[in-house]
């Protein structure tokens, strides 16, 4: 009788199994061995919107330890978008701070102001605008005012007016000139 042993060879295989990443509805595969821990490879994002920037907060279930196929998805907070308004008024440049759909309002004063031989009267912005969907600049503008004195034949001061440029004079002090 002949001895016979048997001996068992075998190639231990490890079971793998397919992680989707959905991040912005973009999928992303891949394969981990049983028992892994997957982890995502980059930072998920989301495109900002004109009225919206997202951030990341965390993936629809915790992460776990693979045991079988399994897919997460990135979820993002929403917040308004800021943006900045520039305001130019003469030789006066202020900036400000705005969420989209805010309705701007200029700060300072908008009194006429003087420069040199002139004054200047604001007469509105140069853009219309009512509320914030972008980096905006806008710039005031204003026309100049004439001071007009009148004097009678002998010299004498009569009246001091300040008028727009292309304003008929006597119309307005209702005398002939």
């Amino acid at each position: 009788q002949s001895h016979i042993d048997f001996y068992a060879s075998y190639k231990a295989e490890v079971k793998t199994y397919k992680i989707t990443w959905i991040v912005n509805g973009n999928k992303t595969e891949e394969i981990y061995p049983c028992g892994a821990a997957p982890v995502f490879k980059g930072t998920p994002s989301k495109p900002a919107t004109e009225q919206y920037e997202y951030t990341f907060i965390c993936w629809s279930k915790p992460l776990a330890a693979v045991t079988g196929n399994a897919s997460y998805e990135a979820e993002f907070s929403q917040s308004l978008r800021g943006y900045t308004v520039t305001w130019v008024y003469g030789s006066k440049v202020t900036s400000e701070d705005y969420r989209y759909g805010d309705v701007p309002s200029y700060k300072l004063s908008t009194d006429s102001f003087m420069d040199g031989q002139f004054i200047y009267e604001f007469i509105g912005w140069d853009k219309a605008f009512d509320k914030v969907e972008a980096d905006l600049v806008v710039t005031a503008k204003y026309i100049p005012l004439y001071t007009v004195t009148f004097v009678d034949e002998n010299g004498t001061i009569i009246n001091d007016a300040v008028y727009q440029r292309n304003v008929l004079v006597s119309d307005r002090l209702g005398i002939e000139i």
